[in-house]
């Protein structure tokens, strides 16, 4: 009976090994809605992104603080991709409106050197 104990505490464990590494790896149809999201913020297209975040059932206070396009948040990557009106969306959806102001004016570049 002791053996067959540990047998079956073996074989559980081997079969569970890779169930449990895959549960930490996010759905394939998942990951690609979320790299829709950083297109459309890429794309500036906001109807785009709100209809996405939607389907998700993601707000926007999430979606800023928890996604990155490119491993940086939402609003920066808007703002290096020029989809400045999106930046602007995203900010003062979430609170943070000051944000994409004070980074228009740190993107701006000096020509008078």
């Amino acid at each position: 009976m002791k053996k067959f104990t540990i047998v079956l505490c073996a074989l559980s464990s081997i079969i569970l090994v890779p169930t449990v590494a895959e549960a930490k790896r996010p759905l394939r149809s998942h990951e690609q809605s979320l790299v829709k999201l950083c297109e459309a913020i890429k794309d500036d297209q906001r109807h785009v992104l709100r209809k996405r975040m939607r389907s998700l059932k993601v707000d926007t206070r999430t979606l800023v603080a928890k996604l990155k396009c490119n491993n940086v948040d939402p609003i920066t990557f808007a703002m290096r991709m020029g989809s400045q009106e999106t930046a602007d969306y995203l900010s003062k959806k979430a609170g943070l409106a000051f944000l994409a102001k004070n980074a228009k004016v740190e993107n701006q570049v000096d020509v008078t050197q």
